[in-house]
This record gives structure tokens, sequence and C-alpha cells, in this order.
């Protein structure tokens, strides 16, 4: 493997991802100052998680590579990263980790071998870091990235960044008031809202794509003799769920719906 083109390549990728982040940020990526030296992210696809850490890369000599690119694929990690470092890089950014085999194993030799290297994964199966985690558990720092908050899309929205408040404090006031405006606003969050690439447009076919990312890449990884029949059995309990009010928990109708037995 030619690491020095390698390098090349995901500089040049890194510099594309970096010239797309947008001016407005939400405000758990702004308002975080720093970030440990090892840390692992989790959260939904698309909440922002590569915006996050990338934002975090400022003033920093950091590379940015995801696991599941075909170049590093061919590669063991801790080779990849140990290329990366000896480069001259103070750090890098491994998303979508558990692409990588045996990933948690490599995570902790290059966290060991290279002590004043800062290493931050990521990876939107959460129980997968988990798991890899636990091992992990002295050296890397755990974060949870959550959907977007209606906070949060009202500063993406307006610019104005409200202060969070504990609604079950009931001598707390309100930051704002239930106006025309911000209920036409909480209409549109519960639309389009809970990540940050709606103002990217095509919510809803972007939405599709993270669930079928979720349903044929993510469970056949933990479940890999889940059948078709399986998968679409899924996708039909989803649509369900999307689609009613308030499901009917009835076997014979959703067994209807699903086209399915009852035993099953």
């Amino acid at each position: 493997m030619d690491t020095e083109n390698l390098i090349t390549d995901l500089e040049s990728a890194m510099k594309r991802r970096l010239a797309r982040i947008p001016a407005r940020l939400r405000p758990f990526t702004k308002n975080i100052s720093s970030l440990p030296r090892a840390l692992s992210l989790t959260g939904a696809r698309g909440v922002g998680k590569t915006t996050f850490l990338l934002n975090h890369t400022q003033n920093k000599n950091m590379l940015y590579l995801s696991a599941d690119n075909p170049r590093i694929a061919g590669m063991a990690l801790y080779d990849a990263l140990k290329a990366i470092f000896i480069a001259g890089y103070s750090g890098v950014i491994v998303d979508e980790v558990h692409f990588a085999k045996d990933w948690s194993v490599h995570a902790k030799a290059i966290y060991d071998d290279f002590p004043d290297h800062l290493i931050w994964i990521s990876d939107s199966s959460s129980l997968i870091l988990r798991n890899g985690v636990s091992d992990l558990s002295r050296r890397f720092v755990n974060m949870e990235m959550p959907l977007l908050s209606f906070r949060e899309f009202l500063y993406l929205e307006t610019g104005i960044e409200y202060e969070p408040i504990n609604p079950f404090e009931s001598t707390l006031k309100l930051p704002v008031e239930p106006s025309p405006e911000i209920l036409s606003a909480f209409t549109k969050y519960r639309s389009i809202g809970t990540r940050p690439f709606y103002h990217e447009n095509n919510f809803s076919e972007r939405l599709l794509s993270v669930l079928d990312k979720t349903l044929y890449f993510d469970i056949p990884f933990f479940l890999p003799n889940i059948s078709d029949g399986n998968l679409r059995l899924m996708k039909a309990i989803t649509t369900t769920l999307v689609t009613s009010t308030i499901p009917r928990l009835k076997v014979n109708s959703l067994c209807a719906d699903w086209g399915i037995g009852s035993d099953k």
C-alpha cells in the first residue's frame, strides 16, 4: 500500500469536507470548547457527528478518515494510523470505526504506542462502539450526540440561542412565549427538524436513506444470518409505525398488514 498517496488523498478529502461546514453550527457542536485526548462519539445517523469532530480540528494538526473507505479496507487500522502519525500528524479522526477489523484492539494499541497523539473515533452504531469501548474504558471517553433539539432548531433558523431550562421546575419562566411564529416553527421542527441536514432540502428522501442504511447495513452487521424476509418484515413494521397515529396492536390485523402468519 502506497501510504504517501493515501495520506495525500485523505488530506484532499478532508479539505473538501471542511469547506462544506456550515457557518451556523448547532449549539451542541459550538458550545463544547475542548475534547479529550481519546474520544468515542456515538449518535444516530445524520445528527452531525462528522461536522462536530471536524469543527474541533481547528488549530490542530489532525487528519480525518472513514474506516469504510475502500482505500483503508485493505489495511490494518493500526498500520493506517501509524502511517498518519509518522507523516507528522498529531491526531486522527476515525469515522465509521466498526468497519475496521478488530478496531478496538488496534485503537488500544495505537493509544498506548503514541501517548502524545489525539485519537477520536465515531460511529452511528452505538451498540458496536459501546461494546468495543468497554475494553477501552480507561482510555477513551464516551460521548453521545443527541438528535437536534427544538432549541437548537430555533438557533439554526433564527440565529437566536435560548438558554436551556429544566421544564420540571415550575418557577422558571419559559424563554419564549407560544406565539404563532414559535408554534409554526415547532410544526416545521416536528416535520423535518430532528437532524441538521434538513436545510439541504429533500429531507424525506435523505431520512429514508438513513433508515435503509440502518436496516440493510447496521442490522446485518449484528445478525449476519438474517434473511431478506426478515428485513422486509422490519421495513413493514417501520411503515406501520410511521403511518399510524396510534398503531393497532391486534395480532390478526398486524399479520394481515405484514403478510405473515400469527405464529411468526
